[in-house]
């Protein structure tokens, strides 16, 4: 709430007398304090997703706001307060919020990006669990096509025990080994161009 003063004169005139009185009016108004968008210096990574602007991303003014990302290239929603980037390439963007009286206010951001690639993790066999028996669960490496992927396991001696192929499009599947002796194992996962190995023990 602000406060404004301000004098008022009054000037009176009568059988050529005049007098003047003095008056401080004061008059309170309620105002919402000044409409600020904040797109944030850089995105925040929540889980896998990076997410654009502030948390919140507005303030002041008067509730509720409007949204507006631009350009709306590589975003999941535009007109979302706090859009998810699922882009490649570097981009700037520009938050535009409207509150509910009409009043604007913008900010930009820029989205940099300086490589792209798998992180070394996503390119690893994983099998677990490791020791396991009954059935085991395979994680392919993402650099693989699993429409041509073959399974291959192998015994200590280099005899291959089992072959077949990747069922799915999914990135797991479930290896029956029930009819595997105890024992170790080399599990090799070839797409015909990349290959990648891991040891399993059977028990």
């Amino acid at each position: 709430m602000s406060k404004i003063m301000f004098s008022l004169i009054l000037i009176s005139m009568s059988f050529n007398c005049w007098a003047q009185r003095n008056f401080d009016i004061e008059i309170y108004s309620s105002q919402p304090p000044l409409l600020v968008a904040s797109a944030g210096e850089e995105p925040t990574l929540i889980g896998s997703d990076l997410v654009l602007g502030d948390i919140p991303p507005g303030s002041g003014g008067t509730e509720p706001y409007t949204y507006q990302w631009l350009p709306e290239d590589n975003l999941d929603n535009p007109n979302n307060a706090n859009p998810i980037f699922t882009g490649g390439s570097t981009t700037e963007y520009t938050l535009l919020i409207i509150d509910n009286r009409g009043c604007s206010a913008a900010d930009t951001t820029l989205i940099l990006i300086t490589g792209i690639g798998n992180s070394p993790e996503s390119n690893v066999l994983k099998t677990y669990p490791n020791p396991g028996s009954g059935k085991i669960r395979i994680v392919a490496p993402e650099n693989m096509n699993l429409n041509n992927t073959s399974i291959l396991v192998f015994d200590a001696s280099g005899r291959v025990v089992y072959t077949g192929p990747w069922l799915n499009a999914k990135r797991e599947l479930l290896l029956d080994v029930n009819k595997l002796a105890n024992g170790q194992y080399t599990l090799v996962l070839s797409d015909g161009i990349a290959s990648t190995s891991n040891k399993i023990i059977i028990q």
